[in-house]
């Protein structure tokens, strides 16, 4: 059998022929903050928002045109080196991790409501904890 690139004898949705999907990113879909979305309070937007989601969209762009696993795979192994590795190493990686989480939480907050919010702000907060509990235990 012939598979077209990409394609290995295995896969079983792949069609010869057929082309994977590139996912798009585009910046005026109406989920994107660039400050041209109104929020959904209908508050005008904070020129610091402005500013942050300025700089922040080419890193976004770049994590949206990357597999889908990129993220949580570079999340879990944050959060495994926090866990098991020592605590030079660990704590640096912690706080990685909750400035990574704190800056998508940032970028997301106009669109989630109260109790999406308060999940992103316990989970920094319980991952800033942890790295304290590291120091405090070394």
């Amino acid at each position: 059998m012939f598979f077209h690139r990409g394609c290995s004898s295995g896969a079983a949705r792949c069609v010869p022929g057929r082309r994977k999907r590139q996912r798009t990113f585009d910046a005026g879909h109406s989920t994107w903050n660039n400050g041209v979305m109104s929020s959904p309070s209908s508050q005008p937007v904070s020129p610091l928002r402005q500013r942050i989601t300025k700089i922040s969209y080419p890193y976004v762009a770049r994590l949206h045109g990357m597999p889908k696993l990129t993220l949580p795979i570079i999340t879990g192994a944050l959060l495994l080196i926090g866990a098991f590795a020592p605590v030079v190493v660990a704590v640096p990686a912690l706080i990685l991790l909750a400035l990574v989480l704190g800056w998508l939480a940032f970028l997301s907050w106009p669109a989630v409501t109260t109790g999406p919010k308060f999940l992103r702000v316990f989970s920094i907060l319980v991952i800033l904890l942890f790295g304290v509990s590291r120091i405090a235990g070394a």
